[in-house]
C-alpha cells in the first residue's frame, strides 16, 4: 500500500514530463497562433494600405473633375456675362434709337398742333371779320330803323 519513494517519484517523473510534452503542444499551439495572427494582421495592413492608395486616387481623381467642373463652370458664367453685356449694349442701343424716333414724332406732332393753332387762329380772325362785317351793318341798320322810324 504504501508505496515507495522511488515508485513514487517514477510516477511524478513521468506526471511532470506528460505534463511537459502537452505544454510543448501548447507552446507550439500559441505559436502557430501567433504566426496566424501576425500573418492575418499583416494581410490586413496590406489590405489597409491598397484601401488606402484607392481612396487617395479616388481623391485626386474627384479633385480633378471637380477642377474641371470649377472652369466648365467659370467659363460657362464667363460667356453668360458676355452674353447679358451683349444684350444689355444691344438694349441700351434700342432705346437709344426709340427715343430719338419717339423725340421726333413729338416734335412733329408739336409742329402739327403749332400749324393748327395757326390756322385756328386765322379761321376765327376771319369768322370774326364776317361777323363784324355782317352783323355791324346789320346792328346800324337796325339802330337807325330805331332811331328814324318814329
Amino acid at each position: 500500500m504504501e508505496e515507495s519513494m522511488e515508485e513514487r517519484l517514477a510516477r511524478l517523473e513521468g506526471i511532470m514530463e506528460q505534463i511537459n510534452q502537452r505544454l510543448n503542444h501548447i507552446e507550439v499551439e500559441i505559436s502557430d497562433l501567433r504566426n496566424a495572427v501576425k500573418s492575418e494582421t499583416d494581410t490586413l495592413r496590406g489590405e489597409i494600405a491598397s484601401l488606402r492608395a484607392e481612396m487617395s486616387d479616388m481623391r485626386a481623381e474627384m479633385h480633378t473633375r471637380i477642377d474641371g467642373l470649377r472652369t466648365e463652370v467659370m467659363g460657362e458664367i464667363g460667356r453668360l456675362r458676355s452674353e447679358m453685356n451683349e444684350l444689355r449694349d444691344e438694349m441700351l442701343s434700342r432705346d437709344d434709337r426709340l427715343r430719338t424716333e419717339v423725340m421726333r414724332e413729338i416734335g412733329e406732332l408739336n409742329s402739327k398742333i403749332d400749324g393748327l393753332k395757326d390756322e385756328i387762329h386765322k379761321n376765327f380772325r376771319y369768322l370774326v371779320g364776317i361777323i363784324v362785317g355782317v352783323l355791324l351793318p346789320m346792328l346800324v341798320t337796325i339802330i337807325l330803323t330805331v332811331l328814324f322810324k318814329k
